[in-house]
């Protein structure tokens, strides 16, 4: 403040100015001070305001609602790039941006979006939505994980929805396994103990994949899988060539006829010992033991189709054959009948040198 007088500097205290003597108005001196206090006030004011919105701003951008709502947007869109940028670990063999594009199993015709339902179940939230897809209403949920920002700010990570967790793959011992032509062997747990091969992956994109497996004995089995979370996956089953299954049926016919022949007519296993590569003097007598139990007089097996193909946890083939046979039995009271039947034979087999046999099983 300066005098009116000369323009000496004085200060709020003084009631006269020290270099010319002229009297200060005290009256004028308190507006002033008044409107420096206004002023200063709504400035602070303001500044809290500011501080205030910015604390609240970013709250709610860091709320699970806000996220999980951002990240259903993008799926809708299908924005690859936004869904992308929510994922949390990223760049393995089978999570990146362009498998997400690949695998690409976006929703389509989703309207009317909103949210229905929060809730908090230990250190995770769910936000369900409710949505129209296709004419039709449906009820989807968003799995986030709480973390904190420099241990002050509460944020949300989704840890659900194109990505899928701890899936397991479980293979007879000493199999190859790719996924989409890629080798898993680095995801192999080591368990000596187990007679199967797991194979655990921590995260995948989800969606289909080419699931291939050369079994220890040479045969292989290749397959789609749809993969989502927390799935273990069991490939035991094994793709047959048309002429390894005419082989397998061929033998199958021929083994059956042969054992049922001896058993009629009461022989020793020695007998027909040299036609088998593999000892199955045991199988012999249970077919000897349902032939004398059932009465049967003659047994005929014609045809026979595989119904189902396998791997064990030795290794062997394990197949499921609907066969058709002929039949005749006798019993005490009645005459022989014969009768045409069909029915389902299990039987177990190594592959070896490319070759099928029959085992003792």
């Amino acid at each position: 403040m300066k005098c009116k007088n000369c323009g000496q500097k004085i200060t709020r205290k003084d009631s006269y100015c020290r270099e010319c003597g002229e009297w200060i108005e005290q009256e004028e001196c308190r507006k002033r001070l008044r409107k420096k206090v206004i002023k200063f006030g709504v400035l602070f004011i303001l500044f809290l305001f500011v501080i205030f919105s910015g604390i609240s701003i970013t709250v709610y951008f860091h709320s699970p609602k806000y996220i999980a709502f951002q990240y259903f947007d993008a799926i809708v869109d299908s924005d690859v790039d936004k869904i992308y940028s929510y994922i949390e670990d990223k760049e393995s063999l089978f999570v990146s941006e362009s498998l997400l594009k690949e695998k690409d199993n976006f929703e389509k015709n989703i309207e009317d979006v909103k949210v229905v339902h929060i809730y908090e179940k230990g250190n995770k939230t769910y936000v369900a939505f409710s949505y129209m897809l296709n004419g039709k209403n449906t009820i989807s949920y968003v799995e986030l994980k709480k973390k904190k920002i420099f241990n002050i700010l509460d944020t949300y990570k989704v840890v659900s929805g194109k990505v899928a967790s701890n899936i397991e793959f479980i293979v007879p011992k000493d199999s190859r396994v790719t996924i989409d032509g890629k080798d898993i062997t680095s995801y192999l747990q080591m368990d000596k103990t187990s007679k199967y091969d797991t194979y655990y992956i921590k995260d995948m994109i989800k969606g289909n994949y080419t699931i291939a497996v050369t079994f220890s004995n040479g045969l292989k089995i290749e397959k789609e899988l749809a993969v989502e979370d927390g799935k273990t996956y069991k490939i035991m089953d094994v793709e047959l060539t048309d002429m390894q299954k005419k082989e397998i049926e061929d033998l199958s016919i021929a083994s059956l006829n042969m054992l049922s022949e001896a058993a009629l007519a009461r022989k020793d296993y020695d007998t027909i010992a040299s036609h088998f590569k593999q000892n199955i003097e045991s199988f012999y007598k249970q077919v000897k033991r349902k032939i004398q139990a059932d009465g049967i007089t003659a047994l005929k097996y014609s045809d026979c189709e595989i119904k189902d193909a396998y791997i064990n946890k030795d290794g062997n083939v394990e197949v499921s054959l609907l066969v058709d046979y002929t039949y005749t039995y006798k019993n005490t009271l009645e005459e022989a009948k014969t009768k045409e039947a069909s029915g389902i034979i299990s039987l177990t087999y190594m592959y070896d040198n490319e070759t099928f046999i029959l085992l003792n099983e």
